[in-house]
């Protein structure tokens, strides 16, 4: 069966080729040809040797290359020795002889979901591993990582994402258009990095535009913060200074700051003005105005301490608390002892905890553990709301009561610990009824 020039031209649209094919003769250059280049020669060689190839076996799927699966693509010739023997001064010479040599479409839009599907949870870590490890065939941040392919196995759970399925079937369009296999494929991208390079990662040289943040956000957050801190507005001149610190850091960074480093760098202009604000205090020994990164530090501080005692408050009452307490220690200790006895009053079963030094979520520990142990969840993910109910009144819960309590809750039969058992309940189950 013929390849018809229709077919043909599929294959090299699905390249991004549309040069008519012609039966000219490539001229070798030595080097690895483009994608186009390689689609072009497969189209143009399966249109000349369709007459020559030995039973095609086409089954109507149309592969990744654009001609049917199972065409016969002749790749060039081969010598051998083969038929009777020349006698020459009594000796038999074997006169050396050319054949055609053919490989076979193998893959269609299905293949990639056959391969992962055959191979065990073992060999689809591997592959996998070594798919994220060729360059440039995953989009830039997508690709399988070493601790995700290790939760894979340990959960027992590697699925083949969509970005997995397109990766090995760009793979599997190069094995098809040179006459391969594609683990043979993937093989050899791992060994050799330049070849994947040339052939998958086809980008511009030209350097990305580095995008900074607008001036006008940055002059906004920054009025923001000194509203809230300092309850004043920013300047104009100190706006555009701190809008050009940010855009030099990100020029240099080559790209945006993360929130965390801009939000640094705002705390550090919201300081220097307080200290401008508090110039007489800034020398007296009892003042942090002048240590850097006070301000960022003790914010943050507060902030915890109000969540480990289980006092809220607007992060507008911390920012002003936050001010206080560098201008002066003293302030800081009223401000500590304050949430100490707000927890107190509010949490009466803890009032002993609290005068041994301990937070409340340092005397709930055994709680926190058993939540999150029956629950399934991370013990930072746990809050004292969630416990309200063992420390309301002027008893603690029972620990063995607060973990009835748990096994009897909604949640409880959305965790991991209660599907375990009811499969394990399942099992025996079954067990018993087979005898």
């Amino acid at each position: 069966m013929s390849v018809t020039e229709e077919q043909v031209q599929q294959g090299q649209a699905r390249a991004g080729g549309n040069t008519p094919v012609t039966n000219k003769k490539v001229k070798k250059t030595g080097k690895t040809k483009s994608p186009d280049e390689l689609v072009s020669d497969v189209s143009a060689e399966a249109q000349a040797s369709a007459e020559d190839a030995p039973g095609s076996g086409l089954d109507g799927k149309t592969g990744l290359i654009g001609v049917p699966v199972g065409t016969k693509i002749r790749r060039g010739k081969e010598v051998v020795t083969a038929g009777s023997p020349d006698i020459v001064g009594g000796k038999p010479i074997f006169s050396p002889k050319k054949r055609a040599v053919f490989s076979t479409v193998q893959y269609d839009s299905t293949s990639a979901v056959t391969l992962f599907a055959q191979l065990s949870a073992n060999e689809r870590a591997e592959l996998l591993l070594n798919l994220g490890s060729i360059p440039g065939l995953y989009p830039k941040g997508t690709a399988p990582t070493k601790d995700y392919v290790l939760r894979g196995l340990v959960s027992k759970q590697i699925g083949l994402r969509p970005e997995d399925k397109r990766a090995i079937e760009e793979v599997m369009f190069y094995s098809d258009s040179v006459g391969e296999d594609v683990q043979t494929s993937i093989k050899k991208f791992v060994a050799n990095p330049q070849l994947a390079i040339q052939y998958f990662d086809v980008k511009s040289t030209a350097p990305d535009e580095v995008k900074l943040t607008p001036a006008l956000a940055l002059a906004a957050e920054l009025d923001q913060s000194m509203r809230d801190y300092l309850d004043v507005k920013a300047s104009k001149e100190l706006s555009k200074t701190y809008a050009d610190k940010v855009n030099k850091l990100e020029t240099k960074r080559g790209g945006q700051l993360t929130t965390l480093e801009r939000e640094q760098v705002l705390i550090d202009f919201v300081q220097d003005e307080a200290k401008k604000m508090f110039a007489a205090e800034a020398d007296n020994p009892d003042s942090n105005l002048t240590r850097q990164g006070a301000l960022g530090g003790t914010f943050n501080y507060l902030k915890q301490l109000r969540s480990e005692y289980g006092v809220k408050t607007a992060d507008k009452l911390i920012y002003k608390e936050a001010i206080r307490s560098i201008r002066s220690k003293q302030a800081l200790e009223n401000i500590v002892n304050k949430i100490q006895l707000q927890a107190e009053i509010n949490m009466p079963s803890l009032k002993s905890y609290f005068q041994q030094g301990l937070t409340a979520r340092e005397a709930l520990g055994n709680y926190i553990s058993l939540r999150a142990k029956v629950l399934g969840v991370d013990e930072k993910d746990v809050t004292l709301d969630d416990l309200a109910s063992v420390y309301a009144g002027t008893n603690l819960m029972p620990l063995k009561d607060y973990k009835d309590s748990l096994l009897r809750s909604p949640e409880y039969k959305d965790s991991p610990l209660y599907k375990q058992q009811q499969l394990s309940d399942y099992r025996t189950l079954v067990r018993n009824f087979i005898g």
